[in-house]
């Protein structure tokens, strides 16, 4: 009876007497500690003995009730005698117990003998498993330090592949600056003869008059003084010849000095105008490309503790920022998959092609070699400026349009219009007419509060710039809402009056933070991948930028409203070159707005500020423009948005005169 009752008050975990004994739901008593606290994980306890899981109590285990039962056995119930010791193994009681160091058991001889003999065995069974690793972990060794030897001598050959390259650019900028140098000394000893032969037909017209002005005062002082009659017939032809002299000298004398002057105002200057995108090649020169095994592996045996162990390397490359970039912050880095090859360098030769095309002095060199559509797009886009097609008038009822700001095309060529001051999406055929109209004001979802930039994704989606809400909404072709991401505030994610929106051929998602002076990056969830830019004026930098469009090989073109001009950025935002400054000359820009880019590369930009569509070629040189101040047909008022319809036509949102214009 006893012993029944010494078995009910012993904690079946610690195998003694219970203290603070606590009922679990399940019905099964445990101690409160050490026992129940060793247990927790996550706030629940996995019964010990049925397995069953509980939640914790709000204020945990003491929580759980006691088990007065057993509280009232131990209570009336004698201590056993401290000296009986049960082994855990055989559970026999009154025999002297061993503790077992490796596993903490209380064991009596024999099991404890038992006991020493098992854990020796799987000794010995894991010193033959890793005994057998020893001649696999010799080839290792051997392999990496024949790969160490192979490393060094393809780095060797990289670098004679580097210094190559890069010496054959430097020839080729020598041979271009000796032949720059030269046209300019053919330039100065040719003008130089043409200057030294004015200045001698000077010197000698110099002559020839001082000689005349000697000889005409000389028979007029004979006048003065009597000594010739004027009714002499041979001093009265003197001095009409003398006469006709003076008047001769005197054209003479004005046709060298347009002569001279235009001389003078000849001058030799040096055009560069490829410059930037020449620093931009330069730059980004060559690729290093590590390429490697993606896996060494090895397996250690059968043995279920073990398994099949691997030793794995990847390469993640990176770039050191500059100053002016360190507020590039990439979150997403694409992995690189590469065939089993050695390293290898891969040197771009458009840096070569492109030194030769450096402008001469006083020559205009023609652009690379196009495609016959490539060129024909060119000649067609330099002849725009006939307004083809002019819509919509200011008001609310449908087809009308209230302060217009992006426009986008659908791959069903329909033009999607950001009716910003109306607080909707309206879609117009291409002939103007409404299909569809969604969206009002608000700020739930599907409702908007003042949109701004627009775009259509190939698949149809159309994302919008939710201006004052601080979000991008995205819909489906019908109109029908699918998500929306963003809020407003200055951390990653966050928006601050989010103006135009674009996307890459990868899905990603980028979006002009105008507020916050950068570009954000995003997937199609709106999860945040990166962001690029901060408040200034230098490269990389940004004040309000507003609009963007991404190009087929991922460059991304940013109109910088308040620096007046245009960036361009990899699609990992680093800086390549950029287009125009401010002013109103051919090329340059105030406060540009909407930005489009062709098929080809071309680059149509809304210039605001001259109230102009300016067009330049894809390395960012000028083209052409067109568009004057005013409210008539193919006039512009505060131009916002701007896209490329298929057929090459240009679509403009021309805001302030509340309707959109194709040309």
């Amino acid at each position: 009876m006893d012993k029944q009752l010494e078995t009910l008050v012993t904690c079946a975990v610690c195998l003694d007497r219970f203290v603070h004994p606590k009922i679990l739901p399940c019905q099964h008593t445990f101690c409160l500690k050490p026992c129940l606290q060793n247990l927790v994980v996550d706030k629940s306890i996995r019964c010990p003995h049925c397995r069953t899981i509980h939640r914790l109590p709000k204020r945990g285990l003491s929580d759980f009730p006691n088990n007065l039962t057993i509280v009232s056995i131990l209570d009336f119930s004698p201590k056993p005698n401290s000296d009986i010791r049960i082994c855990q193994e055989c559970l026999k009681s009154n025999c002297a117990t061993l503790l077992c160091q490796h596993c903490e058991k209380k064991l009596c001889e024999t099991c404890l003998s038992v006991h020493s003999q098992q854990l020796i065995q799987g000794l010995m069974r894991s010193v033959n498993q890793v005994r057998r690793l020893f001649s696999k972990m010799s080839e290792m060794i051997t392999e990496l330090e024949s790969r160490q030897i192979k490393s060094k001598t393809a780095g060797e050959s990289v670098k004679t592949d580097i210094i190559k390259a890069i010496d054959r650019c430097i020839v080729q900028l020598t041979n271009r600056k000796k032949t720059l140098l030269g046209q300019v000394d053919l330039y100065v000893n040719a003008e130089g003869r043409q200057l030294k032969a004015e200045q001698e037909n000077l010197e000698m017209e110099l002559v020839n008059m001082s000689g005349h002005c000697e000889n005409a005062e000389k028979k007029c002082q004979r006048f003065l003084e009597g000594t010739k009659r004027p009714t002499d017939p041979s001093f009265q032809n003197e001095i009409t010849r003398l006469t006709h002299q003076s008047k001769e000298h005197l054209r003479n004398m004005k046709l060298i000095r347009s002569n001279v002057e235009e001389r003078m105002l000849r001058c030799i200057e040096f055009h560069n105008d490829n410059e930037h995108t020449l620093h931009a090649l330069m730059s980004s020169v060559g690729e290093v490309t590590f390429t490697s095994p993606t896996q060494l592996s090895f397996n250690l045996g059968s043995n279920a503790v073990y398994n099949e162990m691997e030793i794995e390397r990847t390469f993640e490359r990176s770039r050191t920022q500059s100053d002016e970039d360190a507020d590039i912050v990439s979150h997403y880095i694409p992995s690189f998959t590469s065939p089993t090859t050695s390293p290898r360098l891969n040197v771009e030769s458009s840096v070569g092609s492109f030194i030769s095309a450096l402008v001469t002095p006083r020559i205009t060199n023609p652009s690379p070699a196009l495609s016959t559509n490539a060129q024909e797009t060119q000649i067609f886009l330099r002849n725009k400026g006939r307004v083809k097609r002019c819509f919509s008038s200011k008001g609310s009822d449908i087809s009308s349009l209230n302060w217009p700001r992006g426009v986008a095309v659908s791959p069903t060529n329909q033009i999607i219009v950001a009716d910003s001051s109306n607080h909707r999406v309206q879609i117009f055929n291409e002939e103007g007419s409404p299909v569809l109209t969604f969206g009002s004001y608000g700020s739930s979802e599907a409702e908007f509060d003042c949109l701004a930039g627009i775009h259509v994704t190939s698949q149809g989606w159309i994302i919008i710039s939710d201006r004052y809400n601080h979000r991008i909404q995205i819909f489906d072709s019908m109109g029908r809402f699918i998500r929306m991401f963003g809020q407003e505030g200055t951390g990653e994610g966050d928006l601050s009056y989010p103006w135009g929106v674009s996307t890459d051929n990868m899905g990603f998602v980028y979006v002009c933070d105008k507020d916050n002076h950068r570009i954000q990056v995003f997937t199609l969830d709106g999860q945040f991948i990166r962001k690029f830019g901060r408040l200034g004026t230098y490269d990389g930098q940004f004040d309000s930028p507003l609009y963007l469009a991404v190009t087929s090989d991922n460059k991304v073109l940013v109109s910088d409203n308040g620096n007046h001009r245009i960036q361009v950025f990899d699609k990992y935002g680093r800086f390549m070159f950029k287009i125009g400054r401010e002013g109103s000359a051919d090329g340059q820009l105030k406060y540009p707005r909407g930005v489009a880019v062709d098929a080809h590369g071309n680059i149509a930009v809304a210039d605001s500020g001259n109230n102009r569509i300016q067009i330049y070629k894809p390395d960012g040189s000028y083209m052409t423009n067109f568009g004057s101040w005013g409210s008539s047909a193919g006039q512009l008022k505060g131009i916002e948005g701007i896209c490329f319809l298929p057929s090459r036509d240009i679509v403009v949102s021309d805001r302030e005169n509340h309707r959109i214009q194709i040309f």
